[in-house]
């Protein structure tokens, strides 16, 4: 079967908007690589730096759709052309909601198109008779009420080799090396990370904190360290925060809500959790992640306030013990219950053809002619 999957940046309301969610990215990395028996086409919308994005977390794609002032519903005529040039997809996957418009408006109706979206779309009726994967979303029950198929999956990925960070970093062993996880990047924030750094030095935990470098408050990070005297340091990280903690001691979550895209945090937070390290951060974005009662202390916060993040983080520098058990079971244990989203679009895909695409039918036996 042939396989076009459309990604795009979000554009809802707030900041940061046309970013493209990490979390899409990973999970579709992993359905390809989980099903290898379709031929994949990956198609992104928007500038350059959507496709390093996606080289970068291991999607080898070169169709790029460039879209004016970085919209994606300007990309309509381009999806178009790029469709009719090439020989007819069997089934179409859309990333964001964004790409489900996008394909709307392109009325490329002969593909079978499913949806991975994270929380609620903004127009609804757009998408009546679209099988719909929400991912994580709490809300994934009031889906039943607009599409064909309701599903709750959470994507699985492989450990990623770590890298030497901390020896590039110069850091003791002693140092907890922690990673700020947001998604998207963006909506980290650098002063949040310092005011945390601050408690941790004040406790006498040895840290460093790498930040994505797209947050926002740097400046007041860097007045808050100056002004405090803070040794421990804060590193701007220019690759994705996915990969960088697979190398760290433990991530951590910052937000205390799950913002726009509901689920799409905890999609993120699985992905580290998946390579052994622990991630730390408040209830309400941790509730959806099965963990032994001997880590959920060090792990779940009740806020996202930085004085109650500190002694989580803090009993797991003090306990290498606590970190090496943690480890061993998040490798052994994390995803194996959990509902495979290759699994569930293969299962969409497989009925596809029937469902939406009747001129896929045999052709009838020819008739014998005679002698």
């Amino acid at each position: 079967m042939r396989i076009c999957h459309l990604l795009s940046p979000e554009f809802r309301e707030g900041s940061p908007r046309g970013r493209v969610l990490h979390g899409s990215l990973l999970s579709l990395r992993e359905v390809i690589r989980r099903t290898p028996e379709h031929e994949h086409r990956v198609v992104l919308f928007g500038s350059q730096q959507v496709e390093d994005l996606a080289l970068t977390l291991g999607i080898d794609t070169s169709e790029r759709i460039p879209c004016p002032s970085q919209d994606p519903a300007r990309g309509v005529a381009g999806l178009r052309r790029y469709l009719s040039a090439r020989p007819p997809f069997d089934a179409l996957t859309c990333w964001s909601e964004p790409a489900l418009l996008v394909w709307r408006r392109a009325r490329w109706l002969q593909l079978d198109a499913s949806g991975v979206v994270f929380g609620p779309p903004s127009t609804r009726t757009s998408f009546a008779g679209v099988p719909i994967v929400a991912c994580c979303a709490p809300d994934a029950r009031a889906w039943g009420e607009v599409c064909d198929d309701v599903h709750r999956a959470a994507p699985e990925t492989p450990p990623v080799e770590p890298r030497p960070l901390r020896e590039a970093l110069g850091l003791s062993g002693d140092t907890l090396l922690i990673a700020q996880i947001e998604d998207p990047p963006a909506s980290a924030s650098a002063v949040w990370m310092a005011y945390l750094l601050l408690v941790l030095e004040y406790r006498g935990i040895p840290a460093c904190a790498l930040v994505p470098g797209q947050a926002d408050a740097w400046r007041r990070a860097r007045t808050v360290m100056r002004r405090m005297g803070l040794q421990n340091p804060i590193v701007a990280i220019d690759d994705p925060p996915a990969l960088v903690a697979s190398s760290c001691d433990v991530a951590v979550c910052a937000r205390a809500g799950d913002g726009p895209y509901p689920g799409a945090q905890t999609v993120l937070a699985r992905h580290v959790l998946r390579s052994g390290v622990p991630v730390v951060g408040p209830a309400n974005l941790l509730h959806l992640i099965d963990l032994p009662d001997f880590a959920r202390n060090a792990c779940i916060a009740p806020t996202a306030r930085q004085i109650e993040i500190a002694p989580r983080l803090a009993a797991l520098a003090e306990s290498r013990m606590l970190r090496r058990r943690l480890r061993t079971w998040l490798l052994e244990h994390t995803g194996g219950d959990q509902i495979s989203l290759a699994d569930t679009l293969g299962s969409i895909w497989a009925h596809a053809p029937a469902r939406r695409r009747p001129h896929t039918s045999p052709d009838p036996a020819p008739v014998p002619s005679g002698p």
